[in-house]
């Protein structure tokens, strides 16, 4: 999707980590929305020490730095979305929540991914949970999660249609949930709105890197979509093509996990031409 000159070009502002090896974080946001014909600003929420096959350390940002980067953007450029990933900690996502406050109007589109410094303890993860859906979720135009993790933010359901409902009971408008099923064969998403179950989009077929990742890739490319100003229905639909697409060409480039091709239309076009 490219922009004409004579328009302005769609914005999305994301805050997250920088993940070094390119599988999540902003690299991922930042090539996702290029690839799509947007601009992405990344704010730095922390820097993770990584490689391919997993997270070894985290560094949060400090709040005021956040603080600083976010509003420093925002009085310079028209942003379109706002997409929040990785926060880190229960500061950074009272930072996001503060700003968001002073900009009613922007949409939040949430994938709130529970990473912290201190991943052993379970009680700040608890407690970052806790502040997403007290603060980040009755915010957010769509929130994105895995099945694995919806849990953490729906206490009282036992299936994910009570924990949608439970979700979505914040005041989040929309919600995503993605997982697998049929003896991990199947990739299978679903869209809520506050009045219950909207869509559902599967695929069948092996991905190339693990679902983990397709989170990340989905919710940059809703992101986009949505800063190109397409209804929301029809960017979840093109965004879960890319994604399944973009993981079904991931490229091992490490002794891990293979990484995501976001521009694998580029590459498909080359070889058409060859």
């Amino acid at each position: 999707m490219m922009t004409p000159a004579n328009q302005a070009t769609p914005v999305v502002l994301s805050l997250n980590a920088v993940d070094p090896s390119g599988i999540s974080g902003l690299h991922n946001d930042i090539e996702t929305c290029a690839s799509l014909g947007a601009h992405c600003l990344g704010v730095a929420t922390a820097i993770l020490a990584r490689d391919t096959t997993e997270i070894k350390e985290v560094a949060s940002t400090d709040p005021g730095l956040v603080i600083e980067q976010t509003r420093a953007l925002l009085e310079d450029v028209p942003v379109n979305i706002v997409k929040s990933s990785m926060l880190t900690s229960v500061e950074n996502i009272e930072v996001l929540h503060s700003i968001l406050e002073d900009y009613p109007n922007l949409p939040l589109v949430l994938e709130p991914t529970l990473v912290h410094s201190r991943a052993d303890n379970h009680a700040d993860l608890a407690a970052m949970a806790e502040a997403s859906s007290n603060l980040l979720l009755p915010r957010a135009h769509l929130a994105i999660m895995a099945h694995s993790s919806v849990f953490d933010y729906s206490k009282a359901a036992d299936n994910l249609d009570a924990s949608a409902a439970e979700i979505l009971e914040t005041g989040c408008e929309h919600l995503l949930l993605m997982g697998l099923e049929k003896g991990a064969s199947t990739t299978y998403c679903k869209l809520y709105s506050q009045r219950g179950a909207m869509r559902s989009y599967s695929n069948e077929g092996h991905l190339g890197a693990p679902l983990s990742n397709a989170a990340a890739v989905l919710s940059a490319c809703i992101s986009a979509y949505l800063a190109h100003g397409v209804q929301l229905q029809e960017c979840v639909t093109l965004a879960h093509k890319f994604t399944i697409r973009s993981l079904s060409q991931a490229r091992r480039i490490g002794m891990g996990q293979p990484v995501p091709d976001r521009m694998h239309w580029a590459r498909e076009n080359n070889s058409a031409k060859h």
